[in-house]
């Protein structure tokens, strides 16, 4: 199972031109209707917010503790300490909280798409 918060500007940035761009939407369409999939956006216009200290991973390896993967500057950090964790986590929760409903993604998508 997969839950991902994505930032709105990732979804218009064209990096790698247009064709890539459309190529990366399709699938990030495709991954968002996939039921071990969540995908929610961080809207452009929640100025601030939890995600604003970098990017993170949250792992929960089947019947282990919960780890997580920090990327902050130029340093990757895997914290394995229970305590260190819920830092993190606590700002998964805030940013899940801030993005849009995980039902509104594809249409996003799809309007990005000129699909709607």
């Amino acid at each position: 199972m997969v839950c991902a918060v994505i930032d709105e500007s990732v979804l218009r940035r064209s990096v790698g031109g247009h064709e890539v761009r459309i190529g990366q939407l399709k699938h990030m369409q495709h991954l968002a209707r996939l039921r071990s999939t969540t995908i929610q956006v961080l809207p452009m216009a929640c100025e601030d917010h939890s995600a604003l200290e970098g990017p993170f991973i949250l792992l929960t390896p089947g019947g282990g503790q919960q780890l997580a993967y920090l990327e902050v500057r130029s340093t990757n950090r895997l914290v394995t300490d229970a305590e260190e964790v819920r830092i993190p986590a606590a700002r998964y929760g805030s940013i899940r909280g801030q993005a849009l409903s995980p039902h509104e993604p594809l249409a996003l998508i799809e309007e990005l798409l000129g699909e709607r």
